[in-house]
Formats: structure tokens, C-alpha cells, sequence
């Protein structure tokens, strides 16, 4: 299943260099994917990055 970033996840890989301005990412089952929107290839990241994306994702706030 596909899962699309935030604004924010997004702005943070171009800000480390992760992803340039002609590429956009999300994650798709346990990688990161990374697709270049003018020329359409794709390629990945290393599980770290996911982790890294998926767990800024992921934060709630429980109410009991």
C-alpha cells in the first residue's frame, strides 16, 4: 500500500539532500521510494531514512 509523506516529511528529505526539487517520495510497504516526476525512474532509500520518515509519521496524541 502506498503511503503519501507530508509537507513536512517532504521539506525535511530536500532540506538533508535525501531528495532534490524534481523528485517527490513515499513510502510503499517498508521502502522509501523516491520518484523523479520529470523522467520517471525511481530508486530507494536505506531502511534508516524510512525509519526516520515513518516515525516523525507517526506521533499522536493518545486522550484517555
Amino acid at each position: 500500500m502506498k503511503q503519501e509523506l507530508t509537507r513536512e516529511q517532504i521539506q525535511m528529505l530536500r532540506e538533508t539532500n535525501v531528495i532534490n526539487s524534481s523528485e517527490i517520495a513515499y513510502v510503499m510497504g517498508d521502502l522509501l521510494v523516491i520518484e523523479n516526476v520529470e523522467t520517471g525512474n525511481k530508486r530507494s532509500q536505506p531502511h534508516s531514512v524510512v525509519e526516520s520518515v515513518a516515525s516523525k509519521n507517526n506521533k499522536r496524541i493518545l486522550k484517555g
